[in-house]
């Protein structure tokens, strides 16, 4: 309307504390006189330059509110007053005045638009909000912001506005098959003015730009389980082909740490917690925990669990994963097998309880009371005859002798046994079930047969592991008899006429021959009655060859073979040779045994030669070559000089008396010759380990002493190595490669942690005036920290302790170290007493971004310190620190190992190596205060200085490192690192 010139058009709200009053005219003034509401205060009225508005200051509006506001006295140009205005004002939301911009520490490598970083499950990004209007002028306002993520994970959500800004850091989600974008929001939360305020943006996690390599590790994406003896692995891409000595090396790497009962397989618990890891599919390995040997190693149900994984190279990275097990499946039993009389399996639905020690609880699948056979109870069935299948789904009773199955058994009855949630909660317990089984008998008699190896070594075999039954020693049991020469039986029994028996008496039992029994496993065993059960026998002739052809001159006075010298006389001529086994001798498990054996052996003259079928040099774990070679012959052989390791030792294997050739083995290059020799020899005399040997070193060591120019291709000729019956092998010819020795070449020192250390109940400044107040840990970084922003160095969320930040532990951070640094090189984390037990052991991670003061990356990212115990309140995850020297300003130009005091096959092994530092400056000895190898301290009398160069000498610190290492030295707190290659 048109009052005496002056139209109020609108009054209506810029934000929360601006409105803004129209006129159709100028306006003469306006104070705050001219305008008020209920509720509301205004102040600091402007008037537009051309005087036909008006913006008015106001406090006390709230969002989403009305209110009336009147206006009054407003003149115009010519004084002329308007009459009074009212008109109602909406505030409206928060978000239509306000926003909440994001800033990251992150480029966009890719040019789309959106920040990255690689989406490697650890990497992390510094995640900055801050309120601005909407005319993008900043807002100093405080209150508190929560921030949330949908990919990735961040430490700690909410966060105090400080001039209008908050920072936090995001750790990014592993994914190496596709990029994935996480969405960022922030919101103001609390009672606060700008209460309900959102901003949002986006971060991108970049797999890779290719799929990676088979030699390229990949992290762990996830982890789960329903079962609490395993759990699975999910990978972040494919890893097809996994070696079982890759498996091996990621079961090593894995800690578990049981939400109840804490951290598995560590010390004083042994063995380690991982069993095996199995390849389920190209992503998805499946980690069986190691409960065969200590039934305590199993996870808690309905509870939260921890998984790290250590590097494993080329297969895995770092990193850690949680995961929830509630396991509601009830055991059950899938069905019964009887094999024989004396097995039976019995297929469980998932893996079952059980116990590894004479401690039966009652859900255990190896207690004997949970078993009805017919209503009939196991009486000679003990808890540890029974046997638990690889899946631990299949339970093998291995039936007492008195517990035996008959023709008429035909059900089982099976209680109480549980899976692993069964120790914890009854309902995953089995009732009772019943199940109908086929009795099997089997009365099949162990079958034997005879090979002759040599003229003095033979083998009797069984197609079943058997017992002795018949009689009470190998010796008794098996006899060997030939013909005199008059092809008589004389006792028309079917047997030859002469016994091989060293003092005729049959009842001493076989004399003159040794035997051994060995198991299914090539595992030496007793042999006796009533003893453990084997399906093979070594037989072989105490006496040379030589002895019982005659032709001998070894002969002791009074040896039994000088008075019984008709075996002497026959025995190269004893063809065939007949193997008399009475029955009954051996049984099997069943009870069943073998019948009479009465077997002719050929046994003709030897006239064949030795060869070798097979040369290896040996390697290592890792591929590399050994100084060693194994030699695999074609026949049982005679070695002169070797004792050890034999079963069945001959005179020709102690002593040389001139009947057996002792061959020769030489290794060869560039016309350089070393004696060879046979270091051992198999207990079948079929295979040889041999090594060069100078007379004072062996292997490696003993070429590098004949020549410096070891290193390259030797020639091995082996030549004269006889059979048993004395028969020399060829001359044969191989190669032994001897490897180049180690270089060490120094790397690029980087910030990074140098020790970290634990002490329960312990005061902060070693002053002793707090009293045992806190729970200390104390880091020693090798550089000034950066101690700004979201990746200060002293931000309590940039630290994990088993999963949980500091903060929310209730941590302090303070600067340096007591006595050692007053810096930011170091830092001292203060927790509540017995936040961590007297006898904890923890892994303290940090995040991956965290800076220098001159902006380097820490090395290798996220740096995860496995505290373990040093004495007995003190924990570290390197090395028990002590006061270190600092403020030296010599710097380190080169260092070196020399691997020339030993075997490189050795280097490191036992501490034989130099290790030389090269300096830029000329060091004084004096100024040398303290030098430390992988945080050993090293004696002063091992450290000379012939400048500019430090020689540290490693003899008998046994500072063990192996080619690929990274070792680590200190010299007055300066921290360098060489790698071995």
């Amino acid at each position: 309307m048109l009052i005496f010139g002056i139209f109020f058009g609108k009054i209506c709200a810029i934000n929360i504390t601006k409105i803004k009053v129209d006129f159709t005219n100028e306006a003469a003034d306006f104070t705050t006189d001219n305008i008020s509401a209920a509720g509301l205060v205004f102040s600091n009225p402007v008037l537009a330059d051309d005087k036909k508005s008006v913006i008015v200051t106001v406090d006390g509006a709230q969002f989403e509110s009305s209110y009336d506001v009147t206006v009054t006295g407003v003149k115009n140009a010519e004084g002329v007053v308007a009459p009074d205005y009212t008109e109602s004002v909406t505030f409206g939301t928060v978000n239509q005045y306000y926003q909440i911009k994001f800033t990251f520490d992150a480029e966009d490598t890719n040019e789309n638009e959106v920040p990255d970083i690689p989406a490697t499950g650890a990497t992390n990004v510094q995640v900055t909000a801050k309120v601005y209007d909407l005319e993008d002028n900043p807002v100093d306002t405080t209150g508190v912001i929560r921030f949330m993520t949908t990919r990735g994970g961040i430490a700690q959500a909410e966060k105090t506005l400080q001039n209008g800004e908050a920072a936090i850091q995001l750790t990014s989600e592993a994914s190496l098959d596709e990029t994935v974008y996480a969405s960022i929001s922030a919101t103001i939360v609390g009672d606060y003015a700008l209460e309900g305020l959102t901003g949002t943006s986006m971060v991108e996690f970049l797999a890779p730009d290719e799929v990676s390599g088979p030699n390229q590790a990949v992290p762990v994406v996830n982890v789960e389980s329903n079962q609490a003896d395993r759990f699975f692995v999910t990978l972040g891409q494919g890893k097809p082909g996994l070696t079982d000595s890759q498996l091996d090396d990621i079961a090593a790497a894995i800690i578990v740490t049981d939400g109840i009962q804490g951290q598995l397989g560590t010390a004083p618990l042994a063995p380690p917690v991982v069993k095996e890891v199995k390849q389920v599919s190209d992503k998805v390995l499946e980690v069986i925990l190691n409960s065969d040997e200590d039934e305590t190693y199993y996870l808690t149900d309905n509870a939260k669990h921890f998984v790290e994984f250590q590097d494993v190279n080329n297969v895995i990275t770092k990193g850690n994963r949680d995961f929830v097990i509630t396991d509601t499946t009830k055991q059950f039993v899938l069905d019964v097998d009887a094999v024989n009389q004396r097995e039976l399996i019995v297929t469980f639905s998932e893996s079952v309880a059980w116990s590894t020690d004479a401690l039966v609880q009652s859900f255990d699948a190896n207690n004997p009371a949970n078993y009805l056979i017919d209503g009939e109870p196991l009486n000679d069935t003990p808890w540890d005859a029974f046997e638990l299948s690889s899946d631990r789904k299949k339970v093998t009773i291995n039936l007492g002798a008195n517990d035996m199955l008959i023709s008429t058994d035909n059900n089982i009855e099976i209680s109480n046994v549980g899976d692993w949630a069964g120790k914890t909660d009854s309902n995953n317990c089995i009732s009772t079930q019943l199940i109908s089984f086929a009795p099997v008998i089997d009365d099949t008699k162990p079958a034997i047969s005879i090979t002759r190896q040599s003229p003095e070594q033979f083998v009797v075999e069984f197609n079943t592991n058997v017992q002795l039954s018949g009689a009470a020693s190998l010796e008794e049991a098996i006899s060997i008899y030939y013909d005199d020469g008059d092809g008589i039986d004389g006792g028309n029994d079917g047997i030859l006429d002469t016994r091989y028996d060293i003092d005729q008496n049959p009842t001493n039992g076989t004399q003159g021959i040794t035997f051994q029994a060995y198991d299914g496993d090539a595992n030496v065993t007793a042999g006796v009655a009533g003893g453990a059960s084997f399906n093979k026998i070594l037989l072989e002739l105490e006496e040379d060859w030589t002895q019982e052809d005659g032709t001998g001159s070894f002969a002791a006075a009074g040896s039994d073979y000088t008075v019984f010298s008709g075996i002497d006389a026959y025995w190269v001529n004893a063809n065939p040779l007949q193997f008399v086994i009475d029955a009954d001798a051996f049984k099997n498990m069943l009870g069943n045994k073998t019948e009479e054996v009465k077997e002719y052996v050929a046994n003709p003259r030897d006239r064949m030669s030795p060869d070798i079928v097979l040369f290896t040099q040996d390697k290592d774990a890792d591929d590399n070559y050994l100084g060693t070679a194994t030699v695999v012959m074609s026949e049982p052989v005679q070695v002169v000089g070797v004792t050890s390791p034999k079963t069945t030792p001959n005179p020709e294997q102690f002593v040389d008396n001139n009947d057996v050739p002792a061959g020769e083995i030489t290794f060869e290059k560039d016309g350089v010759v070393v004696q060879g020799v046979v270091a051992s020899v198999s207990d079948d005399d079929f295979t040889l380990t041999i090594q060069p040997d100078d007379g004072t070193n062996t292997g490696f060591a003993a070429l590098k002493a004949a020549t410096a120019n070891a290193a390259g291709t030797w020639i091995v000729n082996i030549i004269g190595i006889t059979d048993d019956y004395g028969n020399a092998m060829a001359t044969d010819e191989f190669t032994f490669e001897v490897p180049e020795d180690g270089v060490v070449v120094p790397t690029e020192v980087e910030p990074e942690v140098m020790y970290a250390e634990y002490r329960y109940a312990s005061d902060y400044d070693f002053i002793d005036d707090q009293s045992g107040a806190y729970d200390v840990i104390r880091v020693k970084f090798t550089e000034k920290m950066l101690n700004a922003g979201a990746k200060a160095v002293s931000d309590t969320t940039n630290y994990l302790i088993n999963g949980d930040t500091l903060a929310d532990l209730g941590s302090s951070i303070r600067k340096g170290i007591a006595g050692i640094t007053d810096e930011w090189d170091g830092i001292t984390i203060l927790l509540p007493k017995d936040t961590l037990s007297y006898d904890a052991n923890f892994v303290l991670n940090m995040a991956s971004n965290l800076e220098s003061a001159d902006g380097e990356m820490l090395v290798s990212g996220t740096n995860e310190l496995d505290f373990t115990t040093v004495a007995a309140d003190v924990y570290s995850s390197d090395y028990t620190p002590g006061v270190l020297v600092t403020n030296w300003s010599e710097k380190v130009s080169n260092v070196a190992v020399d691997a020339s005091n030993g075997d490189p096959e050795k280097l490191g092994d036992d501490a034989l190596d130099d290790i030389e530092i090269t300096f830029t400056d000329i060091p004084v000895a004096g100024d040398i205060k303290q030098v430390r190898v992988n945080g050993q301290v090293i004696d002063a009398a091992n450290l000379s200085v012939v400048a500019p160069t430090l020689t540290v000498n490693m003899h008998g610190h046994q500072v063990n490192y192996a080619a690929g290492d990274r070792v680590h030295v200190t010299i007055n707190g300066q921290t360098i690192y060489v790698e071995t290659n």
